[in-house]
């Protein structure tokens, strides 16, 4: 069922400070060990031998099937606005709920787009930090336990995140290993300020690029500053297919060199911005796009 696209509109804009410098991140040099952890957090294919995961994990390469290669840039002077998908909403859909993760989509192009979506934003969530959320989720989350081996998030991986961000398993951020009320965990992917595209478009099987920012990083609630926060944009591919009454991933694979915004330092991109940097064949933005601060957009300094 093909989706609906309805022409590009624009957003009011913002009545008080601009956007991009509210949401600007100060971003931190990106040393190995953090990369391999924040790729971790949206693919979490890491080899299940005694090597420690932080210091050993490499980003999956996988080649794209035919036609689906990334497009190239295009001049400014090429690019439009892309169309938005009327029914696709990031971060909505579904029926039901396996604790943060929403489940139940229709069987539908729209509900495929946003089941993907639905992966992609627990996978970059607080979520897996509660050690009873992360085996519920990734026990639903994928057509086959075969499937899951291949690539679901790994528990070692998750340790490691835990070690890193001072987390403890059943999701409270610490002090000095104590529970710490006054810090929050800012893990999130925004979806809305990305765009998709449809790879494969079949009645039981839906293939579907994702480019979005996340970011990620424990700090006090009343942070000032967003210094221990980090930025990542990624451009992925996830397969859907209808299983069990539901849509389920059978494949996930992230490209190693994501288109990058002219200013990596904020989340906010212009819609003419990702046309220009992804290219218009068949690129779209969800219906729920922006491309000014919304309420979602909940980070330090605010």
């Amino acid at each position: 069922m093909p989706i609906r696209v309805d022409e590009p509109r624009t957003s009011r804009p913002p009545t008080s400070t601009p956007a991009r410098s509210r949401s600007r991140l100060v971003v931190a040099v990106a040393v190995g060990v953090l990369v391999a952890v924040l790729l971790g957090v949206l693919v979490g294919r890491w080899s299940t031998g005694s090597e420690d995961p932080v210091a050993s994990a490499q980003p999956p390469v996988a080649s794209p099937p035919a036609g689906s290669s990334q497009p190239p840039a295009v001049e400014p002077s090429q690019a439009t606005t892309l169309p938005r998908a009327a029914g696709v909403v990031a971060g909505s859909g579904g029926i039901g709920r396996v604790h943060e993760m929403r489940t139940g989509f229709t069987k539908t192009t729209e509900g495929a787009v946003q089941a993907a979506m639905s992966y992609a934003i627990v996978d970059a969530s607080p979520a897996y930090y509660n050690q009873a959320h992360y085996d519920a989720i990734q026990a639903e989350m994928y057509t086959t336990p075969e499937v899951r081996k291949q690539i679901g998030f790994r528990q070692q991986t998750l340790n490691a995140l835990r070690k890193y961000y001072q987390v403890n398993s059943s999701g409270q951020p610490l002090t000095n290993g104590k529970p710490d009320p006054r810090k929050k965990i800012w893990d999130a992917a925004y979806l809305q300020y990305g765009a998709f595209k449809i790879v494969i478009d079949e009645p039981e099987k839906v293939r579907v690029q994702l480019w979005y920012p996340i970011v990620q990083g424990v700090d006090y609630e009343d942070a000032k500053t967003t210094a221990n926060i980090r930025l990542h944009w990624v451009l992925t591919e996830v397969t859907v297919e209808w299983v069990r009454g539901d849509w389920l991933q059978s494949a996930n694979a992230m490209e190693s060199d994501p288109p990058l915004p002219a200013d990596q330092g904020q989340v906010v991109t212009s819609f003419a911005e990702r046309a220009q940097l992804l290219g218009t064949d068949g690129w779209m933005l969800p219906d729920n796009a922006a491309e000014v601060d919304t309420p979602e957009l909940q980070l330090p300094g605010r």
